[in-house]
């Protein structure tokens, strides 16, 4: 009988830790997190409520990374106060001078076709998991479901330049 209560108690054990363990996943994700910040991305776990999509009452809520590169001050001219736009991967009626498949939560109308142009190259340039982009006056943000590489955040943070080079 103690030798049963003695296994109970080594597998309880080895449960516990092997339950605390990270998985795979979990360590490449933070491998992928660190890599990021050394990239100059700022990552954060944040909550995004996509625009309403065709045929649906609401939009959709979910939990996703978002890759953040912050403007530097200087070079950089304001084209208004508050200037912020952003667009989803989803199909929806807000999607004029968009990629076939997304669409626009905010800042429809407002960029000029010049800068419209290269909003549409850079996504047709990211790759597949990148839900939604958004750019402020202070950053711009690739939402991302991290099912992809380092080769990926690459393409990433240089589309999120080539955005900030256009001033968008």
């Amino acid at each position: 009988m103690s030798w049963l209560i003695i296994v109970f108690i080594v597998l309880s054990l080895i449960g516990s830790i092997a339950w605390v363990k990270p998985t795979p996943r979990q360590k490449f994700l933070a491998k992928l997190r660190l890599d990021a910040r050394a990239l100059g991305f700022n990552c954060r776990l944040v909550h995004i409520t996509s625009p309403r999509p065709k045929g649906e009452l609401e939009g959709q809520k979910q939990s996703i990374m978002a890759y953040r590169l912050f403007r530097e001050s200087q070079g950089f001219e304001q084209q208004e106060e508050g200037f912020a736009w952003s667009v989803f991967a989803i199909e929806s009626l807000a999607n004029e001078g968009l990629p076939e498949g997304w669409s626009w939560n905010k800042g429809e109308g407002k960029l000029p076709p010049v800068s419209l142009s290269a909003l549409r190259a850079v996504i047709e340039a990211l790759p597949e998991g990148v839900a939604s982009l958004d750019a402020t006056s202070g950053y711009v943000t690739a939402y991302w479901n991290e099912k992809g590489d380092l080769d990926d955040l690459k393409v990433i943070k240089t589309q999120l330049m080539n955005l900030m080079e256009q001033g968008l």
